[in-house]
């Protein structure tokens, strides 16, 4: 954050207590209530609960509300933020009467679960109920913040350091002097865990241009970079936004983005129409939109409808992720719908829930294995104070990123260049072949030659010194397998020994970390997958040889045979191989041939040299027609034919 400079006077400093080991963060925030609903005078104190080095400064908002039924006036006099030791730091003297916002909300309870200070559930509730009356509730509350500075507080300012502070309000209720205060701690973190071209960040956020009315673009900014995260993406809902007001709030992300120096963008949540079936909408969040996309309107957008509209608003730029897809009350209902890049596995404080993230990860995994590319994402969905906000989030693989390009941030998200983490350690994985050392990241295709060994390449580092308990090993093709936390390099051959089944055909790995909280309490990271492209160049073979089944996992009919380009047999001058000097044919006795797969596949890949053309067909395992392709004369080059199907490929 950007600290706005405060006298010295003010700083005094405060009673630090060194927490010995590691410690965990409460879910819902450290503020202490006191006096109930004080009379009907709501007074409380939104804050980070920490802030993670090389940050040090941070700030505090205290808001104030006059919520009296028997409409008393009610004068805010004076703020003061002091040590735990009573020793004033800031002093703010206000002398302002609060506007009466008694006729908008029930009582300061209410307005108390509205603005986050209960439980996200609660404020759920409240902000359906009071959806007309927030912007007038809103208007009628008072905020002072203060800027402090711990390093100057705290001068040899270190990790595992706790600052407590008690915020006091003096106030004049009906002509008397009342004073109400709240105690309120932030612990001081170390930076997130760090590995070269991982970037942490939040696409799902919410501010005052919605239904998040203590939160300015500007705030949330702040509040990321004291937080350690490089990229945010703010997604108010659309139907509180006109074109207006959402070019404002792009301009209000380009400002924050100068002042913090992290990237901050702006989508939008979309929602759907209401589902007669269901009675609920369900959300999805556009990315890149470059524009307003449109306002709401529940008459005529299913589900489909807004992913195809999304997709040509900012074409081919624009995509979008599912929203909480298993979160009541706004679950997904359009799962046969196409066109989405990806989906959130875990959202918000929700992501704790068990059952929750277990049928959202089982549903992406069952996509996955279907073969759709659909990139996993966690995100905050923050809306209220002491919510998952730099918790949940997603690091983005962006080597060499300059720390303020969105393309670069919209690309890794749209490729699955993600790892999704629940509450900030980060596990990521490389596979290398033989044949190809260079390794491939999450997110990219790895091609590999038939029967050569795979190695996969774990990192994995805990937020908070929290260590990893096991580490579990996902494909599209075998179950799962589970290593202790030392098995950070995985060898997979085609003959034993090896640490894995040997895939025959295309198929993805990807990897779940579960990091150790306390007892069996654990913190889930899934990465995304890397996806597997076996190869056959046929450059292992010798001129005139028979391929039968001399590559693992596949059977050539009797017809095929090596021609060497480089021998010259047959006038392979007017057949050139797509890449070497090795390419097979059906001889002068045949133009035709077949290939039968042990696994059936999806995609199939080929390139041909043909005198008069060539066809491709894919028959599934009941001998159906799922697939073909073909070419005209491609005599003296080779090209190819692509074969895609949702009905797996056998021949």
């Amino acid at each position: 954050m950007k600290f706005k400079k405060i006298s010295r006077s003010f700083l005094v400093l405060v009673l630090v207590l060194t927490l010995l080991g590691s410690f965990s963060i409460p879910v819902f925030g450290n503020i202490e209530s006191t006096g109930g609903d004080n009379g009907g005078v709501l007074f409380e104190v939104v804050g980070l609960e920490f802030i993670r080095e090389p940050a040090a400064e941070t700030s505090l908002k205290v808001v104030s509300a006059n919520v009296q039924k028997d409409k008393s006036k009610v004068v805010l006099k004076k703020v003061g933020v002091f040590d735990s030791e009573g020793k004033k730091i800031r002093e703010t003297v206000v002398g302002e009467e609060l506007k009466n916002v008694s006729d908008k909300i029930g009582d300061t309870e209410a307005l108390r679960g509205l603005l986050g200070f209960r439980d996200p559930e609660v404020a759920e509730v409240q902000r359906r109920i009071y959806k007309e009356q927030l912007k007038d509730i809103v208007a009628g509350l008072h905020t002072q913040k203060f800027y402090l500075d711990l390093k100057e507080i705290n001068p040899s300012l270190k990790v595992g350091d706790v600052f407590t502070f008690e915020v006091i309000g003096d106030f004049t209720v009906s002509g008397k002097s009342v004073q109400y205060g709240k105690t309120f701690s932030i612990f001081y973190l170390a930076a997130l865990p760090s590995i070269t071209g991982w970037h942490a960040g939040d696409g799902h956020i919410h501010t005052n241009f919605s239904d998040a009315p203590l939160y300015s673009v500007d705030d949330r900014a702040d509040d990321a970079s004291d937080e350690g995260l490089k990229w945010i993406i703010m997604t108010d809902h659309a139907q509180w936004l006109t074109a207006t007001r959402w070019d404002e709030e792009t301009a209000e992300c380009a400002a924050a983005q100068v002042r913090y120096s992290i990237a901050v963008m702006n989508g939008e949540e979309i929602s759907t129409e209401i589902n007669d079936a269901t009675g609920h909408d369900s959300h999805y969040l556009g990315y890149n939109l470059g524009t307003f996309f449109w306002n709401y309107n529940p008459e005529y957008r299913d589900g489909q409808q807004i992913i195809s509209a999304v997709n040509a608003h900012n074409s081919p730029n624009s995509f979008g992720i599912i929203a909480h897809p298993y979160w009541t009350p706004y679950p997904w209902d359009y799962w046969d719908a196409r066109g989405y890049a990806g989906m959130e596995l875990m959202s918000g404080p929700y992501s704790t829930y068990s059952t929750v993230l277990d049928t959202t990860v089982a549903k992406w995994i069952g996509l996955l294995n279907k073969g759709n590319c659909v990139v996993g994402v966690a995100n905050s969905d923050s809306h209220i104070p002491f919510d998952a906000f730099g918790k949940t989030m997603t690091y983005l693989y962006m080597p060499n990123w300059n720390g303020v390009d969105h393309t670069a941030v919209y690309t890794a998200l749209r490729n699955g260049r993600c790892v999704a983490s629940r509450d900030g350690s980060l596990a990521v994985f490389t596979i290398t072949t033989s044949s190809n050392p260079a390794p491939a990241n999450i997110g990219d295709v790895k091609e590999i030659l038939p029967g050569e060994p795979i190695t996969i390449n774990i990192q994995a580092l805990g937020v908070d010194g929290r260590r990893i308990s096991r580490i579990v090993l996902h494909s599209s093709y075998a179950p799962a397998a589970t290593f202790n936390a030392s098995k950070t390099t995985i060898t997979i051959n085609p003959t034993k020994p090896s640490d894995y089944p040997y895939p025959q055909s295309d198929c993805y790995f990807r990897v779940k970390v579960e990091f150790r909280i306390s007892g069996s309490l654990v913190e889930p990271v899934y990465t995304n997958p890397i996806w597997i492209k076996p190869l056959v160049t046929f450059e292992d073979l010798v001129e005139g040889q028979f391929v039968g089944t001399h590559y693992p996992g596949l059977i050539f009919s009797p017809e095929w045979r090596c021609a060497d380009h480089a021998t010259g047999w047959y006038n392979t001058a007017g057949y050139p191989p797509h890449s070497g000097t090795k390419q097979v044919w059906t001889g002068l006795d045949s133009n035709s041939g077949t290939i039968i797969f042990d696994e059936p596949v999806k995609y199939v890949e080929a390139w041909f040299s043909a005198a008069y053309g060539v066809m491709m067909e894919g028959y599934d395992s009941s001998g159906n027609l799922v697939a073909s392709g073909s070419l005209g004369q491609v005599y003296g080059y080779s090209a190819p034919i692509r074969l895609r199907s949702t009905t797996p490929i056998k021949t």
